[in-house]
């Protein structure tokens, strides 16, 4: 690992187990955000027979009768692209969503300074009914094949801090 500098532009160096502990979180935040998504998936596919049913014949058009799935047409599965947005934008893997500015943005009528932080209610955001429409808070997946306007208030959560 190389060094980075902290606030007080000093050098500084993870030991051993600190990297080891960065990887554990890594590896159960992962495991464990994306065990949620595709519990709430499979729950809303359950409750949903009809997009279930799509998101199957997807599957067996795409893959045919492939005992063994590979990775190299999963970017051929619209349908289940449709259905995981749907499920992050219902049930993100976290509630909040933090950002800090890098230089000042004007948010229409509000000047935001340099190194400010921002917390995103990602809950708030995405069941707005102003965005989103009278069905905010109903399993619609088609809503992603619709005009790209709304994308801007959907946020597929990172891990990685981002600066705006």
């Amino acid at each position: 690992m190389s060094s980075c500098r902290n606030q007080d532009g000093k050098e500084e160096t993870l030991e051993a187990e600190e990297v080891i502990d960065e990887c554990k979180t890594f590896y159960f935040a992962g495991k464990e955000t994306t065990a949620n998504v595709l519990t709430w998936a499979l729950l809303l596919l359950a409750s949903h027979q009809e997009w279930q049913e799509k998101a199957r014949e997807e599957v067996f058009h795409v893959y045919g009768g492939k005992e063994v799935l590979g990775a190299d047409n999963l970017s051929n599965l619209k349908i289940l692209g449709l259905i995981i947005n749907e499920t992050l934008r219902l049930y993100p893997p976290a509630a909040t969503l933090g950002r800090q500015t890098s230089k000042k943005v004007d948010l229409v009528n509000l000047a935001v300074p340099a190194g400010t932080q921002l917390s995103i209610p990602l809950t708030a955001v995405h069941h707005d009914t102003d965005i989103w429409g009278e069905d905010a808070n109903e399993f619609n997946p088609s809503r992603f094949n619709e005009s790209r306007k709304r994308l801007a208030s959907f946020f597929s959560v990172r891990s990685a801090p981002v600066k705006i």
